[in-house]
Formats: C-alpha cells, sequence, structure tokens
C-alpha cells in the first residue's frame, strides 16, 4: 500500500492521528495547489488596496493647563492636578453639537452631521493633561483640515463651559497641530497582501488535506458498489434467490444440448420441424 493510502486508512480510523508531518506530507504531494492558492491569495489582498478608496488620519493635540491661585507653590501643583482630572472628561465633548457645526462652517462641510461625526474622534492619554483629536478624510490635506479645526472648536467649547462669572479655572491650547499625512492609514498594501497569502495558504493546506484523505474517484465507487451489493439495496430487482422455483432449477443438471432432463420439458410435447411444400 502506498503511503497515501496508508494516511486514508490511518485517519480515517483515527482522526487524533493527524500531526504535523502528515500535514507537511499531504502538502508536499499537493505543493502545486497550494502554490498557486498563495499567489492567488496574495494577489486578491494586494488587488483589493488598489479598490478600497484611501483613508488619511491626522492628529491634533490639546494642552489643558490650570490656573494657579495665589499661592505661587501649592497653586501651580493644584492647577497641574486639576488640569490632569478635568482632561479626563474633554474626550467626549468632541461629539457636541456646537463643536461639529464648528467645523462644518469651517471647513465647508456639505456632508451630514452624522458622518463628520464618524470621522473624528478624541481620547486622553492616561495621567495627561493632553486630548488627542483624530480627524480621518478621503485626502490628506482634508484630513489635515479637520483634525485643526475640530481641536480649535472643542478648546473653545471646553472654555465656554468651564467659565463661571467671567474666569475659567483651565485654558485649553493647541500644542501639537495636525499636520498632512503621507501615505493613507488604510487600506494598508502589505498588510492585506499578507492576509491575502495566508488565506491562501489556509485553503491550499485544507485542499491537500481533503485530497489525501479522500480516497480517489474510482475507489469510491468501487466501494459504492460493493455497499450496495453487501447490504441488497436493489430490493425492486429481485435475484434468483428470491425465487424458489428458479433456485431449484438452477439447482438441477441440465442437459446443455437439448436441456431433457430440465423438470418444465418433462411434460412438454416435442417439438417437430416441417420442412415448407414444394
Amino acid at each position: 500500500m502506498s503511503k497515501t493510502g496508508n494516511d486514508q486508512a490511518r485517519w480515517a480510523d483515527d482522526p487524533s492521528v493527524l500531526s504535523l508531518g502528515s500535514i507537511l506530507g499531504a502538502v508536499a504531494r499537493h505543493w502545486r495547489i497550494t502554490l498557486a492558492l498563495i499567489i492567488v491569495g496574495g494577489m486578491a489582498g494586494f488587488g483589493l488596496t488598489r479598490i478600497l478608496s484611501p483613508v488619511y488620519t491626522a492628529t491634533a493635540t490639546q494642552l489643558v493647563k490650570g490656573i494657579p491661585g495665589n499661592n505661587a507653590v501649592a497653586a501651580n501643583f493644584e492647577a497641574a492636578q486639576y488640569a490632569v482630572s478635568r482632561a479626563r472628561s474633554y474626550p467626549a465633548l468632541i461629539y457636541s453639537l456646537p463643536v461639529l457645526e464648528g467645523v462644518r462652517s469651517d471647513t465647508g462641510e456639505k456632508r451630514s452631521l452624522d458622518v463628520l461625526r464618524d470621522s473624528l474622534s478624541a481620547a486622553n492619554p492616561p495621567d495627561t493633561p493632553l486630548v488627542t483629536i483624530q480627524a480621518r478624510a478621503a485626502t490628506a490635506k482634508e484630513a489635515s483640515e479637520r483634525a485643526n479645526s475640530a481641536a480649535r472648536q472643542l478648546a473653545l467649547y471646553i472654555t465656554e463651559l468651564e467659565t463661571v462669572d467671567g474666569k475659567s479655572p483651565v485654558i485649553v491650547e493647541t500644542a501639537v497641530q495636525a499636520g498632512v499625512p503621507r501615505r493613507p492609514t488604510s487600506p494598508q498594501p502589505v498588510l492585506w497582501t499578507i492576509l491575502g497569502v495566508v488565506a491562501g495558504t489556509s485553503l491550499g493546506i485544507a485542499i491537500s488535506m481533503l485530497l489525501t484523505v479522500l480516497p480517489p474517484r474510482g475507489a469510491r465507487r468501487a466501494k459504492r458498489l460493493d455497499r450496495q451489493v453487501e447490504h441488497g439495496d436493489d430490493q425492486d430487482n429481485p435475484t434468483i434467490a428470491d425465487d424458489p422455483a428458479a433456485t431449484a432449477d438452477a439447482q438441477t443438471p441440465t442437459d446443455v444440448r437439448t436441456g431433457a432432463d430440465h423438470p418444465r420439458l418433462q411434460d412438454a410435447e416435442p417439438f417437430k420441424v416441417e420442412a415448407p411444400p414444394r
């Protein structure tokens, strides 16, 4: 029996014996299929990056500063701690209506506020008085302008909320303006190509295992016919074993030339052949 046949029998009896060596052997026997699927998967992944629309992301950073009181040393420390604690609540304000309307007015956006809202995000790095604002757009310039506008509008809105009796305990300033991104953040050609190669490899291994485990087509057909004969699947066509008379006839020796000993021919009249009249 060949190695393939041994693998088929062993895996059929006990699938748990499947090992790395068995997988590598299956891939080696069908390496052309696996290689073709790897190439197709990588090309498909790279091709998708050419079809999908690019998305650029720009980031601006805001600094929250607390205003100290009269006692310089203690006040500065308390103001810094106050700024850190207040900065934690500011990222959620990026989605407020005044901020979104201000961004749309600055950039001349014609899209709805819901679409603009989905393109913005804000976060506060832990234990810092910083707020980072990210904006996504179809072009690099548009992403940069949107991020800077959102940072500016957020600072104005925070100052408005924190102001009491004409005074605000914090000042929000732009620490880092959003630059123009050089390359899109998505889709990433390298990442998508790798994913395509991984998908093609996985599919190639699966097909190689199936081709190795499954018996050839001719063997499957012969096995199916043997099973039908063994279990008597053809009930509509009775065999000679189902007819007692036929079984008895088959067991009685007959004269091959005349059939004279056949029980059904003993009472029959002799058959005569007459010559045609002239």
